[in-house]
């Protein structure tokens, strides 16, 4: 019994020393190739899969859906600029922009699907409201990217100058006593 749990201690020592030489580095390279390999080809056949099954059952996602209507049928309702300026988004910017607009639209009681599937072709009137919304959020969500984008030394400008180049004056310090009681004028 003793010999087996000194074979077994051998073993152990054994199998740690050859996890700390370079053999043992070589191992966790392998396995760490391994396993960012499987999770990436993991993330591609589970995307292809919903993607067949959204086009299987006609379920696209937001954003393919508001892009193929302003394509399509909806390509006479909005206007050139705002056609030009969302089919030229990356897949990434779209997927922002259609998810931030869902969360505008809903709490204004409009539905982006709705729009898209034709629910509101029988109400013109509240059509023209929900495609003027979109296009005005589309403006204020380029201004805002674009916001965010310029570096803060840009954002905060110089200080301000008068007409003839010179700063304001700073305000001078106080002239109370710290901490002491405010000076009272003399009463006549």
């Amino acid at each position: 019994m003793l010999t087996l749990i000194l074979l077994l201690a051998a073993a152990v020592l054994i199998g740690y020393y050859v996890a700390k030489t370079k053999f043992g580095d070589k191992v966790d390279e392998t396995t760490d190739k391994v396993a960012t390999t499987s999770k990436s080809v993991a993330s591609e056949y589970s995307s292809k899969t919903v993607s067949w099954w959204q086009t299987r059952f006609g379920k696209s996602t937001a954003k393919e859906a508001l892009r193929s209507y302003i394509a399509g049928s909806g390509s006479d309702v909005f206007p050139d600029d705002f056609k030009t300026w969302l089919l030229s988004l990356s897949e990434e910017e779209t997927r922002a922009f259609v998810s931030s607009l869902n969360e505008y639209e809903k709490g204004l009681g409009f539905e982006l699907s709705k729009l898209v599937q034709g629910g509101y072709d029988n109400q013109p009137a509240l059509k023209g409201v929900f495609v003027e919304t979109i296009v005005v959020y589309s403006q204020a969500f380029r201004k805002a990217k674009e916001a965010q984008a310029k570096p803060a030394e840009e954002q905060v400008g110089d200080p301000v100058t008068s007409e003839d180049g010179k700063q304001p004056a700073e305000k001078a310090a106080s002239r109370r006593k710290e901490g002491g009681e405010p000076v009272q004028a003399a009463s006549a």
